[in-house]
């Protein structure tokens, strides 16, 4: 339990530390997240569109994708903030490419490699919880 509020306390300040870097309110923020979890699974399963609709439905999914999230921008946060020198729309363009779903989908990638190995976990629970 302790653990759960350390990271949803993470969470949001790092939420609040990139609005902050990248001058967007919640809303941007949330909406670029979830543009970027539905264009994983475009990419990741493209060819079964049945399978990325009934997954962006679930729950499961989008916990797991807000973690990932959470480590991507636990290591990102740090370089924003070294980098004073970017403009906003410099540093804006650092973290859409850091969260390119393209990049994320692609098994190839060592960060893309990371994502399948964890989409593999989460499915497999999603399908648990479906059968069950």
């Amino acid at each position: 339990m302790i653990h759960l509020f350390i990271q949803n306390d993470l969470a949001t300040h790092l939420k609040a530390q990139i609005c902050h870097l990248l001058n967007w309110d919640e809303l941007q923020y949330g909406e670029f997240q979830f543009q970027c979890g539905c264009l994983y699974l475009q990419y990741y399963i493209s060819k079964d569109p049945v399978a990325i609709d009934e997954v962006l439905l679930h729950q499961l999914y989008w916990k797991w994708w807000k973690n990932e999230w959470l480590d991507r921008d636990y290591v990102l946060a740090g370089t924003l903030m070294k980098c004073d020198k970017l403009s906003i729309e410099e540093k804006r363009r650092l973290y859409r490419n850091w969260h390119d779903a393209r990049v994320l989908a692609d098994e190839c990638s060592p960060v893309g490699l990371i994502m399948s190995n964890g989409y593999k976990t989460m499915i497999s629970e999603i399908i648990k919880t479906e059968v069950l």
